[in-house]
């Protein structure tokens, strides 16, 4: 092999087949020696390795390459088993201690143990907050409302409890109409009086 300009050793030798005596002698000459399997990185140098590769990326050449070293390996149930559980609940980057905010906007607090627990084990928050006022599980037809309309203002003040949805609805139908007497209380005062 010639030397060439930019060349390092290792390129040289990509896709190089040794034969079965050249792998026996290295073979006999790693013996007792430690490999790099099973070596762990201690904080410090993981902290330095991110910090070196911050802002690197792949090449799109690189990308593709390992594209398609991947293409078609699966991984086995166990695995699948160890990744799930290796981002569940505090491990997950996206933990926020058990509490989430659901599309609706109520706040949801994990609690398993709760026998009206509801996604996978998560309480609504405002009905917790009233269970505690009032010292028992909720039924699950009582209905809480909130006062100011947010749904995760749950302090105690801003939360109503009702029977069932039948006496929620009547509770948002006297809103309603107080709300429309109200305006056509003031639009009448307006036109009397002139804007103010």
């Amino acid at each position: 092999m010639t030397f060439q300009k930019g060349n390092t050793y290792w390129k040289l030798n990509l896709g190089r087949k040794f034969t079965e005596e050249h792998k026996l002698k290295l073979s006999l000459a790693s013996i007792g020696k430690k490999n790099h399997l099973g070596h762990k990185h201690s904080n410090e140098t993981k902290k330095k390795l991110s910090e070196f590769h911050k802002g690197k990326h792949h090449s799109e050449e690189t990308k593709l390459k390992i594209s398609l070293a991947n293409k078609g390996k699966k991984h086995t149930e166990e695995t699948k088993r160890k990744i799930g559980n290796a981002q569940l609940k505090e491990n997950n980057h996206n933990w926020k201690n058990g509490r989430r905010k659901c599309k609706r906007g109520y706040i949801y607090i994990l609690k398993p143990e709760h026998p009206f627990a509801i996604l996978k084990g998560y309480v609504m928050e405002h009905r917790l907050v009233m269970e505690e006022a009032i010292g028992r599980y909720l039924k699950p037809k009582e209905v809480v409302h909130h006062e100011n309309g947010i749904k995760d203002d749950n302090r105690l003040e801003n939360l109503l409890l009702f029977t069932n949805q039948k006496e929620h609805l009547k509770y948002h139908k006297q809103l309603l109409e107080e709300n429309i007497w109200q305006v056509q209380n003031r639009s009448l005062k307006i036109f009397i009086n002139g804007p103010q």
